[in-house]
């Protein structure tokens, strides 16, 4: 398929800026996949869509302060974005190590120093990023992010007025290195705005740090809307999905099928698993909460097409629905990463037109960026298994233009059934 099939014209008024105050206040269109309807409600009103026996899946990552900033020897300024410690999620193993994205100009070797007597040093640079190693263990560096860190908002995402923030055609067509990170420094920002961006830029039920980006489709729900979800009969289940910076990198193959995806890292219960393979045994529905737990439960619903890399799980090919599967120990691993009550792994699944879903039956999810691989994994939902729901998307999100619907991470919701 061709990227530009995925591209559509919006106005620059209509991506959000801000959130809604109650989140879930914000609009809803929902769409029903097999007779086309569709509706227009607000997101409190997606309460009478569920129903007893439904399952109800969020990412619960957590989005921490992965932006700093410091000064080379020789004076000069750079902007980090910090992505993972290397060899391990967030929340493994202690290590000096990180891989992050650099604004400036460094090489191997050099030394980068911040504030509060932290500093790195370049390891290694590689085609889309580098590998760093601090003077302060990971937990020591989270510590410090949490107090001198930024949250990294998306580049379309405008608070201080005069800052120069680049349309979502100069972000793509930029010829730097990183251009969807070639942004503004928001250094002016006043801290009342600062202090809402913590907050709002994170799911009321965020729990395990990890994220550079937010899993922005459960922006909508509140604990309150939560509570009546689950006195209606709906079960509610987490995964973790830590999502890295290729949410918001371009495409730039004009043949879809030759796109790489970003590895990112996942940790699923295995109560969690088993619960969702009853669900799917007993015709009740899966609800996905966004593009990433979409991506976290078909990976382990087609782990043989799709590249897992775990050391301690393995879905038995075939047997998706039939048998719940059991984690085989293995004493060589890591302790973290051999726990039997979790399943993780890291994913690089790229789900688009045609792709057939084994295991999400309706999905919550926002309105996205043109030629985004989010897009396309909304299309492929609209219609499983067929290469035409990239126009029936394309004919929602011109309904949502003309309704005025908001959009991307701070923006309205579609309801997808």
């Amino acid at each position: 398929m061709k990227l530009s099939g995925f591209n559509y014209n919006l106005p620059k008024e209509l991506i959000a800026n801000h959130h809604i105050e109650p989140r879930d206040h914000s609009r809803l269109l929902v769409v029903d996949r097999n007779n086309k309807q569709i509706e227009h409600r607000h997101f409190y009103d997606i309460l009478g869509y569920f129903q007893k026996g439904d399952i109800l899946v969020f990412n619960n990552s957590r989005v921490f302060k992965a932006r700093i900033y410091g000064n080379k020897e020789t004076g000069g300024k750079v902007e980090l974005l910090l992505i993972r410690p290397v060899g391990a999620c967030p929340c493994g193993r202690p290590s000096s190590d990180w891989e992050a994205l650099i604004r400036g100009k460094v090489k191997a070797g050099d030394g980068i120093f911040f504030e509060n007597k932290l500093e790195l040093e370049v390891i290694e640079k590689k085609e889309r990023s580098c590998v760093v190693r601090f003077n302060k263990n990971t937990s020591n560096v989270f510590k410090y992010l949490e107090k001198y860190g930024e949250i990294p908002l998306p580049p379309y995402v405008a608070r201080n007025p005069k800052s120069q923030i680049p349309m979502i055609n100069q972000i793509s067509n930029s010829k730097s290195q990183y251009p969807i990170f070639n942004i503004t420094i928001f250094s002016n920002r006043k801290n009342k705005i600062l202090q809402k961006d913590n907050f709002f830029y994170q799911t009321v039920y965020s729990k395990n740090v990890g994220s550079v980006a937010a899993p922005t489709a459960g922006f909508h729900f509140t604990h309150e809307l939560i509570k009546k979800i689950k006195k209606k009969g709906v079960e509610i289940l987490e995964i973790t999905l830590h999502v890295g910076p290729g949410t918001f990198l371009p495409v730039e193959s004009e043949k879809i099928e030759e796109h790489k995806m970003h590895e990112e890292f996942f940790e699923v219960k295995k109560e969690v698993w088993e619960k969702v393979l009853q669900a799917k045994a007993d015709g009740r529905r899966i609800i996905s909460v966004g593009t990433t737990t979409t991506r976290v439960l078909e990976t382990l619903g087609k782990n043989q097409k799709s590249k897992i890399k775990s050391q301690n799980y393995r879905v038995p090919s075939g047997q998706i629905f039939k048998n719940v599967p059991k984690i085989p120990k293995s004493p060589k691993s890591p302790k973290n990463l051999n726990n039997p009550e979790f399943i993780i792994g890291s994913t690089d699944i790229f789900i688009y037109p045609p792709y057939r879903f084994e295991v999400i039956d309706a999905l919550i999810t926002n309105f996205h960026l043109p030629k985004s691989t989010l897009m396309m994994l909304v299309s492929a939902f609209l219609a499983p298994g067929k290469k035409t729901g990239v126009t029936l998307l394309k004919k929602l999100y011109l309904i949502a233009v003309k309704k005025k619907y908001r959009f991307y991470s701070f923006g309205d919701s579609m309801f997808i059934k």
